[in-house]
């Protein structure tokens, strides 16, 4: 069920990509699924290896939403 999860997450990121704040909240919540995703991949066949690839794609997460709220609170205008 990954596969279809994170197909469904790219296409819902795509189509919401007009509004600044969709876009930083859905490539944030696709990004997450990513991370544990290979969270879950590495501990059940890899015995736990690609925990430092997950945590890439955390981090990742997290800074969309950073960047997005760094801008939007120094920013006059309204995103």
């Amino acid at each position: 069920m990954i596969i279809p999860t994170i197909i469904v997450a790219l296409y819902i990121t795509w189509k919401l990509r007009e509004s600044v704040s969709e876009l930083a909240h859905n490539v944030a919540v696709s990004l997450w699924i990513l991370a544990n995703s290979t969270w879950m991949i590495g501990e059940f066949f890899y015995h736990d290896t690609t925990r430092v690839f997950a945590k890439v794609f955390f981090v990742l997460g997290l800074l969309s939403i950073a960047t997005f709220y760094f801008f939007r609170l120094f920013s006059k205008k309204v995103l």
